[in-house]
């Protein structure tokens, strides 16, 4: 459900902008955390709305180019570490090899994860 026009307050503004500066959450998400649309979050992002409000550098209006430039080449990059789901497949590797008495090497166990594939599934008919 969307907020009617007018119920965002300076501090949950300044709260949004800093999201948005951080990059870390998309605006989809950052609009469900507020009880907002996604368009919304997006007119804050390009000094549609609340321009006055300040950005953590102390700059006003529109995110600053170079922060967005920013933000778009750590989007392309794509997170710098193994998401969770590998950690916990690694773990349970070694838990089972413990359990069974061999010892895995870790290039082993790599491997394993390596090759997991996380949430991918077959789609069609099995033939």
């Amino acid at each position: 459900m969307n907020l009617p026009k007018g119920t965002l307050t300076t501090e949950s503004t300044l709260e949004i902008k800093k999201l948005l500066w951080e990059g870390e959450l998309s605006q989809a998400e950052i609009a469900t955390r507020f009880a907002l649309s996604q368009p919304t979050v997006s007119r804050i992002y390009r000094g549609k709305d609340w321009q006055s409000i300040e950005w953590p550098d102390g700059s006003t209006g529109a995110i600053p180019l170079d922060r967005h430039i920013q933000l778009k080449r750590d989007r392309k990059k794509g997170p710098t570490s193994q998401p969770p789901e590998h950690e916990s497949i690694q773990r349970i590797a070694k838990k089972v090899a413990d359990s069974v008495g061999e010892n895995l090497a870790d290039d082993n166990v790599k491997s394993i994860v390596k090759n997991k594939k996380v949430g991918t599934r077959k789609t069609g008919k099995n033939k």
